[in-house]
């Protein structure tokens, strides 16, 4: 019920800043992003690792000054972690033998609510944001690796979210900087982001790590004015 209120929360405060707007602009992005777990409580002997994968999505910039704006996104993009170990492991009921790397990743459609603050209001300038995020799992996969001089997939399994108990809703938060550059009445960017969720979404089975998602990303894109100006785009 919280989650819920949180995403209503979000999606009124986007609401609003449309109607108080005075500029607005819409774009897209593509990207990259490296993966992990934080496991706080858990001071054991698995050593999760990040898993990497492509990001997108779909940005709208609504511009209230000239140096402040709120940001929404609907982004789509894998969350997990990639283990390598020596013992046998069962993770999210599929045995991982001795010695073989295992990738969790999980699909996630996620959508921040971020303020961006710009440090110019013409021309080439860079900016930071920060927001809260609400994410839902779509789905995941476990793949498994074996390296015999090189490094090739054994298998792929699917992974019943809902009969392992993951949860599928998370909430977290988003920090980041990044630099925009003036191409005609469009803008281009370039920007990193860290995101960390706040909620627990999975606990490993017998050695009883309690996981929260973690990542680090790179992404570049553009956006388009829809009103506001010739110059109203801000990614």
């Amino acid at each position: 019920m919280k989650k819920s209120i949180l995403a209503l929360v979000l999606f009124s405060c986007a609401s609003f800043a449309t109607i108080s707007a005075q500029t607005f602009s819409l774009g897209g992005k593509v990207g990259y992003n490296w993966n992990n777990v934080a496991a706080p409580a858990f001071n054991g002997t698995i050593d999760f690792k990040n898993m990497t994968n492509t990001n997108f999505g779909l940005v709208a910039q609504i511009g209230l000054t000239d140096n402040f704006s709120i940001q929404p996104e609907l982004n789509y993009l894998q969350k997990g972690f990639r283990i390598n170990e020596g013992t046998d492991l069962t993770l999210f009921n599929v045995p991982v033998p001795v010695g073989v790397n295992a990738v969790t990743a999980i699909k996630y459609v996620e959508m921040p609510l971020l303020a961006k603050y710009k440090f110019r209001s013409e021309g080439a300038s860079g900016y930071v944001f920060a927001g809260p995020s609400v994410g839902y799992a779509l789905s995941g996969n476990l793949e498994t690796h074996a390296q015999v001089i090189i490094d090739f997939k054994v298998g792929t399994t699917p992974i019943n979210l809902d009969a392992v108990d993951y949860k599928r809703l998370e909430v977290g938060g988003v920090v980041g900087a990044g630099f925009e550059v003036p191409i005609g009445n469009a803008k281009l960017f370039g920007e990193a982001r860290y995101t960390h969720g706040f909620n627990q979404v999975y606990t490993v089975p017998v050695v009883g790590a309690e996981v929260k998602n973690k990542g680090f990303g790179v992404s570049a894109g553009f956006a388009i004015p829809i009103s506001g100006g010739k110059s109203s785009a801000r990614p």
